[in-house]
């Protein structure tokens, strides 16, 4: 379904070997993403549509100050 999926724009792209690393803004939030490489990532400023299994997704909480 789509209640998982919303839209964003990639901010940044790095390569790593075995992933691409992508930073999409949406809305007020910043995602960062490691995705298996592709041959033509999208570029910065790319509209793009981000869609997440809820079995699949990993949260990371913030670092706390302390």
């Amino acid at each position: 379904g789509t209640e998982n999926a919303f839209p964003g724009t990639v901010s940044a792209v790095l390569w790593q070997g075995e992933a691409h690393h992508l930073t999409v803004e949406s809305g007020n939030t910043s995602l960062r993403l490691s995705v298996p490489p592709v041959s033509d990532p999208p570029r910065v400023g790319a509209e793009v549509w981000l869609s997440i299994a809820a079995g699949e997704a990993s949260l990371i909480p913030e670092a706390l100050d302390g």
